[in-house]
Formats: structure tokens, C-alpha cells, sequence
């Protein structure tokens, strides 16, 4: 965007969706956007099905790619990093400061790079704090049930059976959803249970009573 920029080309964004699961529809749209004779793309999400083959075999269709955090493709490509890690490290070792003994972690399923990366992160900075892994102090799950009855299944894995006093959850909306099913079911926050998110989105960390506290990429 700010080479865009310095280039005087203005400030100019094009967004196509692609699907987590469906190749030939991803390939599909791959096609569609390269319609647009755009001079270059950022690709700021490449972690669904059939990225890696795809793009290396279609990336004729387009005069440039970057791609954001490539780590994963084999072939050299151009992109940039991201340290998805090192937000988690920090948070797990604040909670840690804040007198919290019992640090847990509900996310994603481990299928994508920055889910993945997050719970390196989170893995590391138990151990900057010197407490050991305790797998019943995560809870990773995928998407294929409703968010309500998972966030009730967290609850259940790592405060009342894992006996967690903070849990770092992978988004905002989880984190907002979990904070209203533990008041309905009497587990204070954040007395008996600090929760922090991801992302930091204003409009739902400043709407939770109490505030919700997040880790925002810098």
C-alpha cells in the first residue's frame, strides 16, 4: 500500500473472497480477480485449499504477487513476514505479572500458519515463565459447530475441569461471546477468570462490561 502510494497510484483496494475448502472454486476465483488487469496483488490470506499449487501454477496471471507470510511455500516467492508468535509470548508472560498460574489458550485448529504460530507462541512463553505445557489448558477447535455451544465447551475444558485463571482466546468475537457465557454461568471476570483476545477491535473490546483486554498486532 505505501509503495502504492509513493507511486501516486492512490489508495485503491480490490477484494475477492475464496473458500477454505473448495479448490475449484478458489481456482475460479483466482481467474475471476486476474480479470481485473491489476498491476500486482497482495495476497493477504493464502491459507486455503489448493493455495500453494494454485498460485504457483497461475501466478502468470498476474504481473506481480506478494504475499503476506509465505513460510510455508517451498518455492521462493515474494512477501512479508509476520510474527504471529511473539503477541501470544508477551501476553502469556503479562498474565504471569498480573499473579495468574493457570494461563490457557482457546483458538482455531492448527490447520492455518498464523493458528499455528499462535500456539507457538503461547507454548513459549510458558516457558519464559518456567510452567510446563499442560494440554488440558488448551482448547483448539474447528469451525463445524456452533460458536455458542463451543465457547460453552471451552468454559467446561479449560476453567472448570482445566481450573484455568486466565485464558488467552484467539479472536475478539470469541473472547466477547465467552465473556457473556461465563457471567451467565457466575464465573467472574476478572476475579476468577482473566480473559484476553486478539485483534483489539474497539468496537467490541470497549462494549464488554468489564472491558475486554486484547493483543493487537503492532
Amino acid at each position: 500500500r505505501d509503495c502504492l502510494l509513493s507511486r501516486g497510484l492512490g489508495d485503491v483496494y480490490k477484494r475477492q473472497v475464496f473458500s477454505g475448502h473448495d479448490k475449484e472454486r478458489n481456482l475460479e476465483t483466482l481467474i475471476d480477480f486476474s480479470t481485473f488487469n491489476l498491476a500486482g496483488v497482495i495476497c493477504l490470506y493464502h491459507d486455503f485449499a489448493g493455495a500453494y499449487d494454485m498460485f504457483l501454477d497461475k501466478h502468470s496471471l498476474f504481473r506481480k504477487i506478494l504475499f503476506l507470510d509465505p513460510r510455508d511455500f517451498a518455492a521462493p516467492v515474494s512477501g512479508v513476514s509476520i510474527d504471529y508468535a511473539q503477541g501470544i509470548r508477551s501476553a502469556v508472560r503479562h498474565l504471569a505479572e498480573q499473579g495468574r498460574k493457570r494461563i490457557g489458550i482457546f483458538q482455531r485448529d492448527l490447520e492455518f500458519t498464523g493458528m499455528k504460530e499462535r500456539f507457538r507462541g503461547y507454548q513459549e512463553g510458558l516457558n519464559d515463565i518456567g510452567v510446563g505445557y499442560e494440554p488440558e489448558l488448551s482448547f483448539i477447535h474447528a469451525d463445524y459447530i456452533e460458536l455458542r455451544d463451543k465457547v460453552n465447551l471451552a468454559i467446561d475444558a479449560l476453567i472448570v475441569r482445566g481450573r484455568a485463571d486466565a485464558v488467552i482466546v484467539g479472536n475478539d468475537e470469541w473472547a466477547v461471546l465467552m465473556m457473556k457465557e461465563m457471567a451467565r454461568r457466575g464465573i467472574s471476570i476478572p476475579g476468577d477468570v482473566a480473559i484476553l483476545g486478539f485483534a483489539n477491535y474497539d468496537k467490541l473490546c470497549l462494549a464488554c462490561t468489564p472491558e475486554l483486554s486484547a493483543v493487537e498486532y503492532d
